[in-house]
Formats: structure tokens, C-alpha cells, sequence
């Protein structure tokens, strides 16, 4: 009650988070609760499946297989695209980084629900990481991180690499 929000977000948002513990379910209602103050929005609320552990990463894909972590967020979408979601938040980094390039074939926007946030501040901030990973072009990538690579001085080799991994062509 003390923000001042500028914009109404007239989106319907989803929440994906974990359930696995008691500090994950209060990490969820803290961010419904900001969600829910933003001017506009409305949220729906999807299931959490216990099986995603205590965030999005590597090693949880591993532990419940990836076709099974898999259905497990296709399931979650389908909710929300059933209750007319527009936005599909994600609530941890991990999360975001590993579920953003469904986009790509869900008629959902993925977004972490920070930036949903505070877009009713105001706030746009560009999710630079998702936007790579839908380009799937490395070598697109590496021009345009060419400036920060140099103030840094990373090599290109280095970058090459980092930038393969984590940015596939696929």
C-alpha cells in the first residue's frame, strides 16, 4: 500500500512455484501477494507438483527425468492457458532461465514475476537471457555481446564456449 504504481497491467498471470517446504509456499504467497497488488492484473492459481523440488535447475530435471520435469511444466501451462493466462511467471531465476523458451510454443509469455511487478511500477527491464535463447544463434549472441566481452576482456574463445553452452543453436 505504499507503491506507487504507475501502469495498470491488464493481464491475466499465472505463478509457477515450488511446494516442495514450507519457506517455498510462503515464497509463492509473498509473490501473489505482489502480483495481486499490481493495478489490473488478475491472478490465476496452478498447481505446484511437489516433484519440481525447491526450484527450477539441472539437477531437478535429473532427479525427476526430464520427460517427466517436462510434463510437469507443459501440465502447468495447460492450466493456465485453461483459465485464459496471458503471462506464465516464473518465481525463481532457475526457473526462468530453464521454462523462458517455451514461449517459443506456448501461446504464453514466460516472465519472472518480478518484471510483471514492476511493470505496474513503471519498471520495463529487458530479459535479455530469454531473448538469446529464443534467437538459438550463438554466433548472433556473441556479435552482440562483442562490446561488454572486450570491457571485460574476455577472450573470444572463452565467450564461444560459455556462449555454445548456454545459448545452443538447437
Amino acid at each position: 500500500d505504499q507503491l506507487d504504481f504507475v501502469n495498470e497491467v491488464r493481464k491475466r498471470v499465472a505463478l509457477h512455484h515450488h511446494s516442495n517446504s514450507p519457506a517455498r509456499l510462503r515464497e509463492a504467497e509473498a509473490a501473489v501477494k505482489l502480483l495481486t497488488a499490481v493495478p489490473g492484473l488478475e491472478y490465476v492459481a496452478i498447481d505446484s507438483d511437489s516433484r519440481m523440488g525447491g526450484s527450477c535447475s539441472s539437477f531437478t530435471q535429473e532427479a525427476a527425468g526430464h520427460e517427466v520435469w517436462r510434463s510437469i511444466v507443459e501440465s502447468e501451462m495447460q492450466q493456465a492457458r485453461s483459465q485464459a493466462a496471458d503471462i506464465y511467471a516464473t518465481l525463481y531465476h532457475g526457473c526462468q532461465r530453464l521454462i523462458c523458451e517455451y514461449e517459443e510454443s506456448q501461446p504464453l509469455a514466460v516472465e519472472h514475476y518480478l518484471s510483471v511487478f514492476a511493470r505496474g511500477l513503471g519498471i520495463e527491464h529487458e530479459d535479455t537471457y530469454k531473448k538469446y535463447r529464443l534467437w538459438k544463434d550463438p554466433m548472433r549472441v556473441l556479435s552482440e555481446m562483442a562490446p561488454c566481452m572486450e570491457a571485460n576482456r574476455i577472450s573470444e574463445l572463452e565467450a564461444q564456449q560459455v556462449v555454445s553452452e548456454t545459448f545452443p543453436a538447437r
